[in-house]
């Protein structure tokens, strides 16, 4: 069998990802676990080709005979007419799982310059403020223009900690 395109679309590292309407195209549970397994064994190719006794077996030991009927129910019309529905699901969850992946990177990094900046602060003689503490824990600091609002003078000042950025 050639399941080719399935493979592309539905194998993502350790996990296999089917639509929630997959459901809709009503495969008995024998023969969901059959077309499962198949997409499983697949190659790189989206080739498989496993005795119908290794298919029951992994399915939850059913007979050739129910995997012949399973088999006849996955064809090549309705696996292209799944794949599409699938190809287009695949995309949005692989567009996800970047952004989440992004998000997971950004607060990882936030937590460990936390941790460097606590240990620096720790570790600092905060008696006194000097140029080596300044150095230190300090990565910049902006200095904007004078603004009058109601009579009264304001200049904000903006301190960016090294590993913390701007508090």
């Amino acid at each position: 069998m050639d399941y080719r395109q399935q493979v592309e679309y539905l194998k993502a590292g350790n996990y296999l990802f089917f639509p929630n309407d997959i459901i809709s195209y009503n495969l008995s549970p024998k023969a969901l676990s059959v077309f499962v397994y198949l997409v499983y064994l697949s190659d790189d190719m989206g080739e498989c080709h496993p005795a119908r006794k290794t298919i029951g077996d992994h399915c939850g030991g059913i007979s050739r005979s129910t995997v012949d009927r399973a088999l006849e129910k996955i064809t090549e019309d309705r696996y292209l007419t799944m794949n599409s529905q699938y190809e287009t699901e695949y995309n949005e969850l692989k567009a996800q799982t970047q952004v989440l992946y992004g998000r997971i990177t950004a607060t990882e990094t936030a937590t460990m310059n936390a941790r460097i900046f606590s240990n620096l602060i720790e570790n600092a003689d905060l008696k006194e403020l000097n140029a080596r503490i300044l150095n230190e824990l300090i990565e910049r600091i902006v200095i904007h223009e004078k603004e009058i609002i109601n009579g009264e003078k304001f200049q904000r000042v903006d301190i960016y900690y090294k590993f913390v950025g701007l508090i």
